[in-house]
């Protein structure tokens, strides 16, 4: 168990001392935060967390909802900042009309409901839950990601209570660390907490975290460098999750993951889940009601461009020939497109 003195020492004030003592009943801490001395006590027999500050006292029902409060991380200020962006880029994204994924999940049938259960906190003290979210370019890994996002605050308004996703993205930057990369994230989130406090946040089941591209963080000098890194990063988290690493399936192979966190000390749970090309016909259904006209849809069934193996089968490409103001083949430049998205 995460004792009171490690979950609050990453909220403290830099360069600052912390004060800590315990008995059988209870551990208090001292710590300056935002200028302020705050007093902290947990009972171990009823885990109530009372809190000191400003010469008020306010009682928690847990550590982790003490951690998630505006006081220390502001779990909800990350969901409001989510929301607002989602209500801005709503003409952009619209969860709710992307194409059903396809590709299994562990050897079974991957669907959008089968994610989204994979992806639920299992809330194992003991355990550090990762999904490896894998396919070609193009195929949806971010779109599934950001739906995944969209539905934990779809949760959220509605009273049920899941820990938001962090989507950290990279898009070929060649960050030095995943320490900049986690940074980064949390800056541009709308969040009140950093990136050193992701790890308790994380296990306390308070966050998730999806790093989005890792594979482009890791160009070949610097590949052993990456999972290095993310093996630190793992050992600080210690439990919770599932932590998702989305990346091309070229980079990603599920026993070179096990090889790379295995001096790692910590109780590792990994899923494999697989993205892959939708059907001709899904995508044909997807182009009609996106206003194609049925006999353009048969030009490009002619023209093999629904054909199995297809570039223009995956969900990005398909995107944007709904999005072509005119709904013809002749206006599509294949060439390009397919070199957009590889």
């Amino acid at each position: 168990m995460t004792s009171l003195f490690e979950s609050v020492q990453p909220f403290a004030d830099v360069a600052t001392d912390i004060e800590s003592t315990s008995n059988n009943l209870r551990e208090s801490v001292c710590l300056i935060r935002n200028g302020e001395e705050i007093r902290i006590v947990s009972h171990h027999q009823s885990n109530a967390v009372d809190l000191f500050l400003n010469n008020q006292s306010k009682k928690f029902s847990s550590l982790a909802s003490l951690i998630g409060s505006e006081t220390f991380a502001d779990i909800d200020a990350l969901f409001a900042a989510q929301n607002r962006i989602f209500h801005r880029d709503q003409d952009q994204f619209d969860p709710e009309s992307l194409i059903e994924p396809v590709g299994d999940i562990d050897g079974s049938d991957l669907s959008l409901a089968s994610f989204l259960h994979a992806a639920q906190p299992k809330k194992d003290p003991e355990r550090l839950d990762i999904i490896l979210l894998d396919g070609p370019a193009g195929v949806g890994k971010t779109s599934l990601v950001r739906r995944l996002m969209w539905e934990r605050c779809q949760q959220k308004s509605h009273g049920i209570y899941v820990p938001p996703i962090l989507h950290v993205v990279n898009r070929g930057r060649g960050l030095a660390t995943l320490d900049d990369f986690l940074a980064r994230a949390t800056q541009s989130s709308g969040s009140k907490f950093t990136y050193a406090q992701v790890p308790i946040l994380i296990r306390m089941g308070l966050l998730q975290v999806c790093i989005d591209g890792f594979d482009e963080l890791a160009d070949p000098a610097g590949y052993v460098d990456a999972w290095e890194a993310l093996r630190q990063f793992l050992e600080k988290t210690k439990s919770g999750g599932p932590i998702i690493l989305a990346g091309r399936d070229t980079f990603f192979d599920a026993q070179s993951f096990s090889d790379s966190v295995k001096s790692s000390e910590i109780n590792i749970s990994t899923k494999r889940a697989r993205l892959s090309t939708t059907s001709p016909q899904t995508a044909s259904d997807y182009l009609s009601s996106s206003g194609w006209p049925n006999d353009e849809i048969e030009m490009l069934r002619r023209f093999d461009f629904l054909e199995a193996g297809s570039y223009s089968l995956r969900p990005y490409f398909l995107s944007v020939l709904a999005k072509l103001p005119n709904k013809s083949w002749r206006f599509i430049s294949s060439n390009k497109m397919v070199r957009n998205i590889s």
